[in-house]
């Protein structure tokens, strides 16, 4: 790999951040064992296609810093044609990225993953975040050995305290826990952010197209905020490639023991028609492949959706494992459903929010939230007649008649499910 252009990049932030009041204990490139496969085909050229994936949230889903770094590979690299591979939904964090990295990823053997789950899985315990970052590493690694996998660390509002304080976000710091174990490469962005804050060079939150606001909402980049992330991951491949100096990129890799025995390895989409035949009531309705719930879905990440549509609706299935949970569509039409596991007292769920504005429907997963040791379990989920308080949660004042006026999909309270998620395996009725 050719350095000096990117000694540019590296040079001057490294000596503003010795100015800054940076603290010292904050690192924003923790290289690790590199990305040895992976920069070894790229320095290779031969016109040979490298495909890189990216897992993570809205923030990757964004045409930002994944879009920007796809244009620092190819101009790093302009002899290696690369592919990309966008498996980023909005809101979601790792437990859901562990359980479709198989369907949205790896069915697409990259060579590269980035993952990204550092601010929505903010607020989660850390023993959680460790086990659902390592069942992606392990079930990556044990699928393709050679696939290199680089974690990225955004930043909101929520986590700047820690990082002025000398440390990484909670969430991140869980993580970091699983990076250093696999010796996997991670690069916090925030150290940047933070060293712009405090030279006063950029803000936190301001107009969008401002160029020193670094988010409009406390979370999102802006397009320099984005800006600002893809130069950070530009600044760090010199630092990977030192990393692999010397190693043998063709080496076998073995895992080592696992950090938590009971890591999300075995977690999984199970596909909704497979339970259907399991639903007493109205048969479940297949929504169309150009149905307008699907609009803000990547056509890649769509999946075949179903529908409860009646009350009293009951989908009932058996599974072998230690958790579980739905993927569904959130939106206007999200009706409550009551979900009863054993012999445990029910749950009463809605995923219906003030963020299931008119026509806006989003791929939301949901988890159950008790622990359930490792065996099996019987599931029965029913569609409520109570439909939820839509006024009382969109909370749009005297404007909320008219919102819900707007769609005629607030008035149907349904149950939308495309899989279910497993961390263990289905049982056959």
């Amino acid at each position: 790999m050719k350095l000096r252009p990117f000694l540019a990049l590296v040079l001057p932030v490294l000596c503003a951040r010795l100015a800054s009041g940076v603290p010292a204990t904050l690192t924003e490139l923790n290289p690790r064992d590199g990305l040895p496969v992976f920069l070894a085909k790229a320095n290779a050229g031969n016109k040979a296609e490298l495909r890189v994936a990216f897992l993570g949230g809205s923030i990757t889903a964004a045409n930002g810093w994944r879009v920007g770094t796809l244009e620092v590979l190819r101009k790093t690299f302009p002899d290696t044609r690369f592919t990309e591979i966008q498996a980023a939904l909005p809101g979601t964090g790792s437990d859901f990225g562990a359980a479709r990295l198989h369907e949205n990823v790896l069915v697409h053997q990259p060579d590269l993953l980035f993952v990204e789950f550092a601010v929505n899985d903010l607020g989660k315990p850390a023993s959680q975040i460790e086990r659902t970052m390592e069942g992606i590493v392990q079930q990556a690694r044990l699928a393709l050995p050679d696939l290199d996998i680089w974690f990225v660390y955004t930043l909101s509002s929520a986590g700047l305290a820690d990082m002025k304080a000398g440390r990484y976000p909670s969430s991140a710091r869980a993580m970091e826990n699983v990076a250093s174990h696999y010796g996997i490469p991670s690069l916090q962005f925030g150290v940047e952010i933070l060293r712009r804050l405090e030279n006063d060079s950029l803000v936190f939150r301001g107009p969008p197209d401002d160029p020193k606001s670094f988010t409009a909402d406390n979370v999102h980049p802006t397009t320099a905020g984005h800006r600002i992330y893809t130069e950070a991951v530009a600044r760090s491949l010199p630092g990977l490639a030192s990393a692999n100096a010397g190693k043998d990129a063709s080496a076998s890799r073995s895992l080592p023991p696992p950090l938590h025995p009971d890591n999300w390895a075995d977690a999984r989409l199970v596909p909704a028609e497979r339970i259907l035949k399991m639903v007493t009531g109205s048969p479940a309705v297949r929504l169309p492949d150009a149905d307008h719930r699907f609009a803000a879905i990547p056509e890649n990440l769509r999946r075949p959706t179903w529908q409860l549509t009646r009350p009293g609706d009951v989908l009932s299935f058996e599974f072998e494992g230690s958790a579980f949970g739905l993927a569904s569509l959130k939106g206007p039409d999200a009706g409550s459903f009551r979900v009863t596991v054993d012999d445990r007292p029910p749950r009463d769920v809605t995923l219906f929010d003030s963020f299931c504005q008119p026509r806006r429907y989003r791929v939301r997963p949901w988890f159950y939230p008790e622990t359930l040791s490792p065996g099996r379990h019987q599931v029965k989920i029913e569609l409520l007649a109570a439909a939820p308080d839509k006024a009382r949660i969109l909370k749009k004042g005297d404007k909320t008649a008219a919102l819900l006026a707007s769609d005629p999909d607030y008035a149907r309270n349904v149950l939308t499910i495309s899989d279910l998620l497993l961390v263990g395996r289905l049982i056959a009725p």
